[in-house]
């Protein structure tokens, strides 16, 4: 969904329709309008939010869902259950379901990233991490770092994610990366459950093993190899190989291939014929144009220049973004490979 908004009642409907019941203030004296920009992946309801000016926006009890929000520039400050906290490119803030909140900003451009994030998905996931069930909501600390190693993991990842909603597709490729933003949320932010996880996780070869995925859908445009993500993901080669191929049947070579095939399919099929398959293959991590062809006719059956043929056929009137068009945020330390948040 990518609506724009004119007045102050139409925006209220959509914000409503898609995230939370809210009553919205316009503190500008300029012509007003709002952006939104969501799209649904399983659980979690994630897009952009922006204002021509300041607003508030006051919510009550989310009941169903936690929310984090994270500007792409400019910053909000944001309350819930009368903690204040400062939005920034920075720092998320994560908000639970049962305290009121609310949003103060818009008074320089902003463009915020919203995640709502259904507390059956999240809770579940967090009973499957720390094996435990989990009987009340999870109490956040309130923000997430994302200049941090794992904070950039869960920046990359919640990257791929918009992008690859906006397609609509159902593939493995889907629950992988919600499977990764929510795993990563819940290991990096602070809250009630953290040290469980930390007991959880601690030489647990599964918890490895779907880090390691994490690190190969973050980290899909860069030469990374098995070994290299085998060690960022504290688990040795031969235990990965036998946990991907339990959880995925396939060799943690493969999937990292069959990775980055399905990302390459996107943005072919998203370019509208403006991209060039050897360029494609060559940022995602297959520069050998050849093998790249015979991977993907192998794995799609066709080859990708009949994929682009047809997305120049189709011709839509805009392209879908590519990662890094949206959702790259500005950090405010330096960043390494696996510290990176992954682009196009």
């Amino acid at each position: 969904m990518d609506v724009t908004a004119r007045t102050i009642d139409q925006a209220i409907e959509v914000g409503n329709h898609i995230y939370h019941q809210h009553r919205l203030t316009d503190r500008g004296e300029g012509r007003f309008w709002m952006r939104q920009r969501a799209h649904q992946a399983g659980p979690v309801i994630i897009g952009t939010l922006q204002y021509a000016g300041p607003v508030r926006i006051d919510t009550a009890e989310f009941i169903d869902s936690y929310q984090v929000n994270v500007p792409l520039f400019g910053e909000v400050l944001m309350s819930y259950g009368g903690q204040q906290e400062r939005a920034a490119p920075w720092r998320a803030v994560v908000h639970g379901p049962t305290a009121p909140s609310w949003i103060d900003g818009w008074h320089v451009p902003t463009r915020l990233v919203g995640l709502k994030i259904f507390r059956t998905g999240l809770e579940t996931e967090l009973a499957r991490m720390t094996g435990h069930a989990v009987d009340r909501p999870v109490r956040f600390a309130g923000m997430l770092d994302v200049t941090t190693a794992e904070g950039q993991e869960w920046l990359a990842l919640t990257q791929r994610l918009a992008w690859w909603a906006q397609g609509g597709d159902d593939s493995f490729i889907t629950p992988m990366l919600v499977e990764g933003v929510i795993r990563t949320l819940l290991r990096t932010a602070p809250h009630d459950h953290s040290h469980t996880i930390a007991e959880a996780t601690a030489g647990s070869g599964d918890a490895a093993a779907r880090r390691a995925a994490v690190l190969m859908h973050a980290h899909a445009r860069h030469a990374i190899s098995v070994p290299e993500i085998a060690e960022a993901a504290g688990i040795g080669v031969r235990a990965l190989e036998k946990r991907v191929l339990t959880h995925w049947q396939l060799t943690p070579s493969a999937l990292l291939r069959e990775i980055r095939l399905c990302y390459a399919r996107r943005e072919l099929q998203q370019s509208a014929g403006r991209a060039k398959v050897a360029d494609v293959a060559a940022r995602w991590g297959m520069p050998h144009a050849g093998r790249f062809a015979a991977h993907y006719t192998e794995q799609f059956g066709e080859p990708p220049s009949a994929t682009l043929m047809r997305a120049l056929a189709s011709c839509p009137a805009a392209a879908v973004e590519h990662p890094s068009a949206s959702l790259t945020p500005t950090p405010r330390t330096p960043r390494t490979w696996l510290h990176q948040a992954a682009g196009v």
